[in-house]
């Protein structure tokens, strides 16, 4: 099992959401074996800077009961990071996010609504 690494400022994480999706850290294709992990790394890339874990279980598991959705939810992160080699979902007790904050982040997805709000105008 890989070790995750303290997040340094110089990391650069490039999340590809069109045709095929990529994640890649600092250059590095990054296999994210599950659809669920690209639906909450494109839901939290999309999405308010933050977001419930309770809406985000409800989203992913929507058949399951609350708690078996939180716990899968929790393994679903462990199993992300332990991917990136770095914490690329944070939370606290109720709530994800992506850690912005700490690396150099690009999603297409945000870069294609930019170029499409400029052409608008």
């Amino acid at each position: 099992m890989a070790s995750m690494q303290p997040m340094a400022a110089t990391r650069s994480i490039c999340i590809q959401l069109h045709a095929y999706p990529q994640l890649l850290v600092d250059g590095r294709i990054v296999p994210l074996q599950l659809k669920r992990a690209w639906a909450l790394v494109a839901c939290l890339s999309d999405a308010a800077p933050k977001m419930s874990r309770a809406q985000a279980a409800n989203l992913l598991w929507p058949d399951a009961d609350i708690s078996v959705g939180r716990t899968r939810l929790r393994r679903l992160v462990h199993q992300i990071n332990t991917s990136c080699e770095l914490e690329l979902v944070a939370g606290d007790a109720d709530t994800i996010w992506l850690a912005r904050q700490a690396v150099s982040l690009a999603v297409d997805l945000a870069q294609t609504q930019l170029a499409a709000g400029g052409a608008r105008r």
